[in-house]
């Protein structure tokens, strides 16, 4: 006599049967692998597309280093001298 469980399992199994194996289509597999070593190898940026927006980096720094020494606020203004030896009222002593 088969519990319940082993029905269930059989029945299972058996639903199965009427299932075939599917298969890729041919070169599917390839070109998925093609794509993925694509991916992995090492992709470079050739100099001559770089050569533009370092050119204008190094501009835009040269810029910025020239206006920050032809400005004001970049040297220290000379601190007024608050008391002079001739502020003091030395007759008083």
């Amino acid at each position: 006599m088969e519990s319940e469980k082993d029905k269930w399992i059989n029945e299972i199994l058996d639903s199965g049967a009427e299932l075939k194996m599917l298969k890729a289509p041919g070169g599917l597999l390839d070109a998925i692998n093609h794509a993925l070593q694509e991916r992995q190898e090492e992709k470079l940026i050739p100099f001559s597309q770089l050569r533009l927006p370092m050119i204008a980096a190094a501009a835009l720094i040269i810029i910025n280093v020239a206006i920050l020494f032809s400005a004001d606020g970049w040297v220290e203004p000379k601190k007024p001298e608050a008391y002079k030896i001739e502020s003091y009222n030395l007759n008083i002593y």
